[in-house]
């Protein structure tokens, strides 16, 4: 639910390395972990850092998410990640999962900054250079994929928080929900569609 209301997971992944780091204060010396495999566009950030702290909390989530960033894409992957980071912060992690008023300006504010930080991630992908890795180029495609998900993404909630409620799921049926579909088609494992469908449709027309 946390990755639909922030999709980039950078967000989520912070919070689950800070858990880790209490852990052991508070006599546990492990997780039961329940959640959603398909996930991981552009990437499996959360679930990657879940391990890697998780088996050792003196890892910090900057170098844990730098390094698997660089492994994902090469020498621009910290580069990437900072501008991640940015569209990240312009998302409320409960919007899915809690009730919101009919109008949240100062969300709706920061979500109207995600179209040009998506610019900057587009123009990054479209300058790199060829990788020796297939599973590296691959990881490139889903981030350029990601660029006009992101942004269609933010749109919907964007007008649900100026209280748009009728456009907000007009947008996420017409445009969302089509280039999901579309995705898929291509590559099933990294989004649940049926999930996004059912549970952040449902937070733009509740």
């Amino acid at each position: 639910r946390a990755g639909m209301s922030n999709p980039t997971q950078v967000g989520l992944a912070k919070v689950i390395a800070r858990d880790f780091k209490i852990h052991k204060e508070l006599g546990m010396n492990g997780v039961s972990s329940c959640q959603n495999l398909r996930m991981a566009l552009p990437n499996a950030l959360g679930g990657y850092v879940m391990f890697q702290v998780g088996a050792d909390n003196s890892l910090s989530f900057e170098e844990t998410a730098a390094k698997y960033y660089t492994a994902c894409y090469g020498e621009k992957g910290p580069e990437l990640l900072k501008i991640m980071e940015q569209i990240s912060d312009c998302f409320d992690p409960d919007f899915v999962g809690q009730s919101k008023p009919d109008t949240v300006p100062e969300l709706a504010e920061k979500l109207a900054r995600v179209p040009a930080l998506a610019d900057q991630i587009e123009k990054i992908c479209d300058e790199h250079e060829f990788c020796a890795y297939e599973a590296q180029e691959k990881m490139w495609a889903e981030m350029k994929y990601f660029t006009k998900f992101i942004r269609t993404h933010a749109a919907c909630c964007q007008l649900r928080c100026e209280g748009k409620k009728e456009e907000a799921v007009a947008k996420f049926d017409n445009e969302l929900m089509p280039m999901m579909c579309r995705y898929e088609m291509s590559d099933q494992s990294a989004l649940d569609i049926w999930r996004m469908h059912a549970r952040l449709r449902r937070a733009l027309a509740r």
